[in-house]
């Protein structure tokens, strides 16, 4: 794609070609992550650093952060704006009025003077094969779309559809009454998956606010979401991240023909967030919520922060590689799927385990001897390479998608790092030193600090046997 040259053309003024709508109102989902399969073997042979991508920032007029990746040669290029707002800033009495405000701006906008409705946006997107992706978080909000390969010059068209959302929204009553009907849909399904279920419920385990049951959100009233819009979709609250293939110049200039002169009205003081509650033990029968027994059961387990970032995640790596076994017939938790949960939030590290429903309670209890073996013994320098090796696969799994990319990236400046340092914590230059990741090693809880459990009474049974000290209550 070529750079622009002299004056950007308007792309506003162009007629929308572009972008399917999947998951309109998908805020109100569990937000949607690529996860790297940790039961696969590991490559043998460290891999070196990758390096941080370039960046390309700059700071408008009205307060809007643009910042640019370019990524020559991915597949696709996402585009994604960030709201400064999350579960943690609404008040008492109206949760969930944030994640249905970012919901309702997929149903309703307006562009040059004419109102566009859920159809109109639903055939734009379509048009551009670009689908609209909402995701929710403690602090903070995302907005997003991915161009596919080959339709790189619909990279305007999908801007100004962007724009057009958060810039004029409708908030209608109508807005409002779908994105609630979403939600009670939402809940019905949710009930049959339990891997959704544990996303939606995992940023308890971390301090953050339990999802919303639907029919708490029939008290929400439109002049709620118009009170959201002048707190926080705002310029000054937000982040644009365009990453792909682009370059720096382009989605600069683009992004000031588009967002520069975004002037909303005047602006109401935003509520304060909430403190962070005390991680706390949930468990949810799952068995009893849908009347029968799920292909699987989901553990997930948090455990406290602390220390340096990139040396406890290679500690916690090396825990992973000693809990997988080496041939099938060496314990339960052969083929099982343990991986690290990438949550907005920032408190505590939150891990999560498939279980097959019928042997839950006899991988529990494999799990806890398993988890006291990884740490009985100091890691061997072999074992420091393949779980480096490992993070850089994931690293560079992650650069060759744009959408996943700014959306980690925008996770990591949700909890308040720099834009540098939070790509230096993606892609890392270098290993840490032996000793940090010995310290690190050495300072691994010998039991999580909360678990979530989604399973049926045995499981549960399982959960206290193996850990009595957590105390287990079911969701509020």
């Amino acid at each position: 794609m070529s750079e622009i040259q002299g004056q950007a053309p308007d792309p506003r003024r162009r007629r929308l070609l572009a972008g399917g709508l999947a998951g309109a109102g998908a805020g109100l989902l569990p937000p949607a992550r690529a996860q790297v399969r940790l039961d696969q073997p590991p490559p043998r042979e460290p891999l070196a650093a990758l390096g941080a991508p370039p960046l390309a920032q700059q700071r408008l007029a009205n307060g809007l952060r643009v910042l640019v990746l370019p990524r020559p040669g991915c597949a696709r290029l996402g585009l994604q704006l960030m709201v400064a707002a999350g579960a943690a800033h609404e008040p008492a009495g109206r949760e969930g009025v944030i994640a249905l405000g970012m919901a309702a701006l997929a149903r309703g906008a307006r562009r040059d003077g004419e109102d566009m409705d859920f159809d109109d946006i639903a055939y734009a997107a379509e048009s551009l094969g670009a689908p609209l992706v909402l995701e929710g978080g403690g602090q903070a909000s995302l907005l997003g779309l991915a161009l596919p390969a080959g339709l790189e010059d619909g990279l305007g068209d999908a801007l100004a559809l962007l724009a057009d959302l958060v810039r004029e929204p409708l908030l209608s009553a109508q807005a409002l009454a779908h994105a609630r009907q979403q939600a009670q849909d939402r809940d019905r399904l949710l009930r049959f998956d339990p891997a959704a279920l544990a996303e939606l419920w995992a940023p308890r385990l971390a301090g953050g606010a339990a999802p919303v049951p639907a029919a708490a959100l029939q008290r929400l009233r439109r002049e709620d979401l118009l009170l959201f819009r002048r707190q926080y979709l705002r310029p000054e609250r937000c982040t644009l991240v365009l990453a792909g293939e682009l370059g720096a110049q382009e989605g600069l200039a683009l992004a000031r023909a588009l967002f520069e002169d975004w002037r909303p009205g005047p602006a109401a003081v935003p509520a304060a967030p909430r403190p962070a509650v005390a991680p706390s033990s949930l468990f949810l029968d799952l068995a009893a919520e849908i009347g029968a027994a799920p292909d699987h059961a989901e553990l997930l387990f948090a455990l406290p922060p602390g220390g340096d970032a990139l040396a406890r995640r290679l500690a916690l790596e090396l825990v992973a590689l000693r809990l997988q076994p080496r041939g099938a017939d060496e314990g339960l938790l052969d083929g099982c799927r343990l991986h690290p949960l990438d949550l907005p939030e920032a408190q505590p590290e939150t891990w999560r385990l498939q279980l097959r429903w019928g042997e839950a309670a006899q991988m529990l209890a494999a799990l806890q001897a398993g988890w006291s073996a990884a740490l009985a013994d100091a890691p061997t320098p072999d074992e420091l390479a393949r779980a480096w090796g490992r993070l850089q696969a994931e690293a560079a799994q992650r650069a060759t998608d744009p959408l996943v990319l700014g959306a980690s990236l925008c996770r990591l400046l949700a909890r308040g790092l720099a834009p540098a340092e939070a790509l230096r914590r993606l892609f890392p230059p270098g290993p840490p030193t032996t000793e940090a990741v010995a310290t690190a090693f050495a300072a691994l809880p010998r039991r999580p600090v909360a678990l979530l459990a989604l399973g049926g009474l045995a499981g549960r049974a399982a959960l206290r046997q193996n850990w009595p000290r957590v105390p287990l209550q079911p969701p509020p």
